[in-house]
């Protein structure tokens, strides 16, 4: 008898593959199933990037399951693989698949509407998605509420940043210092209609603070803007804060 040891690649390749089927079978899961439990599982949800990665490689595979299947084998799939749901989840958000989202909004909402799945339609700066997900039932957690405003802040967009500010932010202990926060973000990164939008809600030292960073890298406009806020109330602190960013920045530019 021949042992495992001597046996051919191709026969062992061929005898994991038969193995792989009989035990799926057991325990109930279709062959067509059995690549879709091999996905990678997506871990910390404050990692958007490794999200979008592994999305990335699982679409290879979800994507023609459900050209094939559509969403009617769904409730078996999740029943059987119910670490699929988080999966999912993201993935009808990361490829826009409507479908899909509609199906899980009606029968395992529990999945769809979570922070990282709303942070995951930030990144990709998907506002229809965002709506959809806040139209749905999506009701951020105080202890997430910055990680979703300096994501939409990193996204550029004012329409993402307003939609967040509009939709989370209202009767939030933590908006005043949540602006505050997005104030220095946009500053820093030259988000001139962010600044706009932020500053006005933001406290005369954010402003102040903000001025004092934003100096170093000429950002004009910005400057423009954060000026025009502390115009109505310009304090001899604010004062001698500008006064001494412009010697700084004078100072700065001789090196």
């Amino acid at each position: 008898m021949q042992n495992q040891e001597d046996a051919h690649p191709s026969m062992l390749s061929y005898t994991n593959e038969v193995g792989q089927l009989i035990f799926a079978y057991q325990d109930g899961i279709y062959h067509d199933m059995i690549p879709l439990g091999r996905l990678e599982s997506i871990g910390n949800y404050l990692d958007v990037h490794a999200t979008i990665t592994i999305l990335e490689k699982a679409t290879v595979v979800l994507a023609p399951w459900f050209a094939t299947y559509g969403t009617s084998r769904l409730p078996f799939l999740l029943s059987r693989l119910p670490h699929m749901g988080i999966t999912l989840a993201n993935y009808c958000i990361f490829v826009h698949d409507t479908q899909v989202r509609a199906f899980l909004k009606t029968h395992v909402p529990a999945l769809l509407l979570t922070t990282r799945v709303f942070l995951l339609a930030v990144k990709l700066s998907d506002l229809e998605a965002m709506e959809f997900l806040v139209t749905a039932g999506f009701d951020q957690r105080a202890s997430c509420i910055y990680s979703i405003m300096d994501m939409s802040v990193a996204s550029g967009m004012v329409e993402i940043v307003r939609f967040c500010r509009d939709t989370l932010l209202v009767g939030v202990p933590e908006a005043q210092s949540t602006d505050g926060s997005m104030l220095i973000d946009a500053t820093t990164s030259n988000y001139v209609d962010i600044v706009k939008l932020v500053a006005p809600d933001c406290t005369l030292e954010r402003v102040a603070y903000s001025l004092k960073v934003v100096i170093y890298h000429n950002h004009l406009k910005v400057i423009s803007c954060l000026l025009d806020r502390a115009r109505d109330e310009m304090t001899p602190d604010l004062h001698d804060v500008l006064n001494l960013s412009v010697i700084e920045a004078k100072w700065n530019s001789f090196f």
